[in-house]
């Protein structure tokens, strides 16, 4: 069967968790500055943002590798990180380090943050969720877990077979549980605020992944009976249905330290395999709109802080600091605006050179000479794949969803 080039609504997914994020940090920059009220389901609500995020990462990735080991029988690992550096690391560092410089010129602002040399190192080695790091790249820490993900997955793909892989990501997802049995003996004696986050915290997301990585693996299994049952409408109604139930959980709750995550990542991932796979999916949201904000969003994540805090200097300026109507309206109206227009600005005249340059200065080998598969995977290739998809060329039209 040939896996297509493109998998639909997935874009439309990532447009609504960028818009969630966006709504939190613009509420919560606002009660930062300007006291304005922010409610904790913001914080909650955010962080769902983040996880879908993850799931559709974990499950696109795992679906594009997977295309790439039946159109030519390997893996090129070199050629994954190539494009991963290309994708993530420019708009990475050109947020960071501006970043940077203006913490060191508000050390008296209320936002200063303080700052270690071990702080700089983790940042500039793209792990930022283990740093303390300044307002302005605060989202980052996602970043951080994904790209220490990614640093080892290309290669559990190539040196494992699915069974073995499946099992490898369950103990990833089950890894908060398996790292809390080393805690000492007296560890029930924490408060749950702090267990949570020594044991759930990046191990947690790690998972988050992981299930997303899990639910492509076990539909390529191709067993009709579960697949049937994956893409029932009566399972994607539930899914669709607990994702609600799951968020308004941890809404009403309004405690983030004891609500996990991954709960939420299996539900959502059910949601994007049938939205991408299923052509009988109950939920279409595939559309020029979403399609144009999800090909955009990763520079709509990494660039609306910036942006939020520009619309609100304005704001302060022109308001001479006071509340006015509609405040919370007009600011996540208009962040949102200028976000999107820097984002396309960025997509078109820095992302795109620096992935075409990547693309053509470092092209794929020869998948004889790499990281071959065994004689038997070699006869299962799938003809139409390989001659659909050549190596000069790659996944160009997918590439541009990692």
């Amino acid at each position: 069967m040939v896996l297509p080039n493109y998998l639909p609504n997935l874009n439309g997914l990532r447009a609504v968790s960028v818009l969630v994020v966006i709504m939190q940090h613009a509420t919560a920059l606002q009660y930062e500055f300007a006291g304005y009220y922010n409610p904790e389901w913001l914080w909650i609500s955010g962080k769902f943002g983040v996880v879908m995020f993850f799931c559709i990462s974990g499950f696109l990735i795992t679906y594009l590798l997977d295309r790439e080991v039946q159109a030519t029988g390997a893996v090129d690992v070199r050629q994954f990180y190539v494009k991963r550096i290309a994708r993530i690391w420019p708009i990475y560092f050109l947020v960071v380090i501006p970043a940077l410089i203006l913490n060191q010129l508000v050390r008296s602002a209320s936002f200063y943050q303080p700052m270690t040399l071990t702080d700089y190192v983790l940042i500039l080695l793209v792990l930022p969720g283990y740093a303390d790091r300044p307002l302005f790249i605060g989202q980052t820490w996602s970043i951080a877990i994904e790209e220490s993900f990614y640093l080892l997955y290309p290669l559990m793909v190539r040196g494992l077979g699915k069974p073995a892989l499946i099992v490898t990501l369950l103990a990833v997802a089950f890894s908060p549980e398996i790292l809390s049995l080393t805690a000492p003996l007296t560890c029930h004696l924490a408060p749950c605020e702090k267990l949570a986050h020594d044991y759930y915290w990046a191990p947690g997301f790690y998972g988050t992944i992981a299930i997303g990585c899990l639910t492509y693996l076990i539909y390529s299994l191709k067993i009709e009976t579960l697949n049937r049952v994956l893409f029932s409408p009566m399972l994607q109604c539930a899914a669709a249905a607990a994702v609600g139930v799951v968020i308004t959980a941890a809404i009403l709750s309004g405690k983030e330290q004891y609500f996990d995550f991954r709960w939420d990542a299996i539900a959502f991932s059910i949601v994007v395999l049938n939205v991408s796979l299923n052509k009988n999916s109950i939920i279409q949201i595939e559309n020029r709109i979403t399609r144009f904000l999800g090909e955009i969003s990763y520079g709509m994540y990494m660039y609306h802080v910036y942006c939020i805090c520009l619309v609100l200097l304005v704001c302060m300026i022109f308001f001479k600091g006071e509340t006015f109507p509609r405040q919370h309206l007009i600011v996540c109206g208009f962040s949102f605006l200028l976000t999107v227009a820097v984002s396309k600005f960025s997509f078109d005249r820095f992302e795109t050179p620096i992935r075409n340059w990547a693309r053509s200065r470092f092209r794929p080998r020869s998948a004889a000479g790499i990281f071959p598969v065994d004689r038997a995977m070699q006869g299962r290739l799938d003809p139409a794949i390989a001659a659909s998809q050549g190596l000069d060329r790659g996944i160009e039209t997918a590439d541009r969803l990692r």
